[in-house]
């Protein structure tokens, strides 16, 4: 018998059936991945073995985001499990900035044989040089938008020109289909690591990282891990909780901290001591919970003191420069526009940039590009620096960078019509079968159209709509009080599935993210 719901799904996500199928299979192991490979991995699995032979001193240099600690505590979990004398620095964005540069690279010489960049390295043209000029080794693992001129590496292993294939993958992940190379084998824990990296960095969820974060998420339970549970604090590992509570917490270190413990935080995932490891976590909640004060406070007093009318939102912040990432997500999320957000430090202004889809950060980056000292970053996430003089010549040059978006995302949105009648956990069924969703890979939206405002029922403070619909199925929308919907004769809800679940007991729930009136 024809299944009309389904039809409906694979009318919103334009495939066959066949690709639903191939969508909904669950990996019976990582194999799969082996389909997949870097040019230049043999080399760089060469090159670290034999140092390691040699008891050579290995230096891996990571970025301070959750991609980049990701990627870090990978190569140093490998390494360790090879006996290498390995070391690991997570530069702090305060005092070293973004990548391997030329100061840290003096710096760090006289100690280390091997350096080992990764989530970053690509564009770190003149401190690659002068190590590969002092007589040092490097190797290259990163994902970001090169130059016109590679660096001077040993090797080089990265997603867009390694042979890997048209879809970009996060740092850990590259370093997780390394790590096969280097053990031998894949490893599990690794793997949780890489789909933490792959959601925090927003990475597409298409090909092979829809299917490593598939296999992880449904196999989680069987492999389960200290840090992660506790990151997760009680709710299932998958891509929701590592967006909105693991990924988070990772970044607040790099957001925070203004010294050199920034790198303890890969302690966490790389010690074996469970005393050890909750004594981190209690710190990274610690940070995390300084995080939350100082980015509302900051959000605040930047939505207070700003003009959103234009066409792009640039504003500046007195605020750490680490939260002017957070900044730009929230009001680029509220006002559907490309956000810049600038924080001056000490005459050198450092901009972090988020966009709605149809707005190219690197493109419009690429505008400004005669007047700024570094920038990199993805298509609709980035940031650049330049100098304080140069800000109004950065504000026009971004306004010349023609595009095309939708301003208002909820016209012409695309959605399924949800019948009353098809509100059915069997529907939530076909809907998470070819989960997980996230980045160009959206959960699908579910309209319910022509609900009585008269009928719903709320919470006991009515600010909230609690209406069930059946047994155990309801209606849920916060914020939506009664003396609000009573306004309106009929709406029509749009939101999405989820399953909630009370003292063994599960419901299916229809979460609302808006209403209109309905026609």
């Amino acid at each position: 018998m024809e299944n009309i719901f389904l039809n409906k799904v694979l009318k919103y996500y334009d495939i066959t059936l066949q690709e639903y199928d191939e969508l909904s299979i669950i990996p019976s192991s990582l194999s799969f991945l082996d389909e997949y490979n870097f040019d230049q991995t043999s080399k760089a699995s060469e090159i670290i073995k034999e140092h390691i032979s040699k008891n050579k001193k290995i230096l891996v240099y990571g970025d301070y985001d959750a991609d980049g600690i990701m990627s870090t505590s990978i190569m140093i979990n490998c390494l360790k499990e090879l006996n290498g004398d390995c070391s690991w620095i997570i530069p702090n964005r305060y005092l070293d900035g973004y990548g391997l540069n030329l100061i840290k690279a003096k710096e760090l010489e006289p100690y280390f044989d091997l350096f080992i960049t990764v989530d970053n390295g690509i564009t770190c043209i003149d401190a690659i040089n002068y190590l590969k000029n002092a007589g040092k080794t490097v190797i290259v693992l990163d994902h970001h938008e090169p130059l016109d001129i590679l660096p001077n590496a040993d090797a080089i292993i990265h997603p867009n020109f390694s042979n890997f294939g048209s879809i970009n993958s996060s740092a850990g992940y590259v370093c997780f289909l390394f790590s096969k190379a280097l053990l031998g084998r894949y490893d599990f824990y690794l793997g949780t690591l890489a789909a933490i990296s792959t959601i925090s960095d927003a990475m597409p969820l298409k090909g092979q990282n829809h299917k490593l974060l598939k296999f992880i998420f449904n196999n989680y339970k069987n492999h389960r891990n200290q840090i992660i549970d506790l990151l997760c604090e009680g709710e299932e590992f998958e891509e929701t909780t590592i967006s909105m509570k693991v990924a988070p917490k990772i970044n607040s270190i790099g957001r925070i901290i203004e010294d050199k413990t920034v790198s303890n935080i890969v302690n966490a995932f790389v010690s074996k001591n469970n005393n050890e490891v909750k004594s981190y976590y209690d710190w990274i909640t610690s940070i995390n919970e300084i995080r939350k004060k100082e980015s509302q406070e900051a959000l605040y007093e930047t939505k207070n003191n700003n003009d959103f009318n234009d066409k792009l939102i640039v504003v500046e912040s007195k605020y750490k420069e680490g939260l002017i990432g957070l900044i730009a997500s929230s009001l680029c999320a509220e006002f559907n526009k490309p956000v810049f957000v600038l924080h001056n430090n000490e005459g050198t202004i450092k901009c972090s940039a988020r966009s709605p889809k149809g707005f190219d950060i690197i493109n419009a980056f690429g505008a400004c590009k005669d007047i700024l000292l570094t920038y990199g970053g993805h298509e609709n996430a980035g940031g650049c620096s330049f100098k304080e003089c140069d800000i109004e010549k950065f504000k026009t040059l971004l306004n010349s960078v023609e595009y095309s978006f939708n301003s208002s995302p909820q016209e012409n949105e695309k959605y399924i019509d949800l019948n009353v009648s098809e509100f059915l956990f069997e529907n939530y069924d076909i809907v998470q079968s070819i989960s997980p969703f996230g980045e160009e890979w959206k959960r699908p939206l579910l309209k319910l159209p022509k609900i009585r405002c008269s009928s719903l029922m709320y919470s006991k403070d009515l600010k909230h709509i609690l209406s069930y619909v059946g047994q155990n199925k309801k209606i849920v929308g916060f914020n939506l009080p009664k003396a609000e919907m009573i306004k309106h004769l009929f709406v029509d809800f749009f939101g999405y599935f989820k399953i909630s679940s009370y003292l063994g007991r599960k419901t299916l729930e229809f979460n609302i993210s808006y209403f209109n009136e309905s026609e």
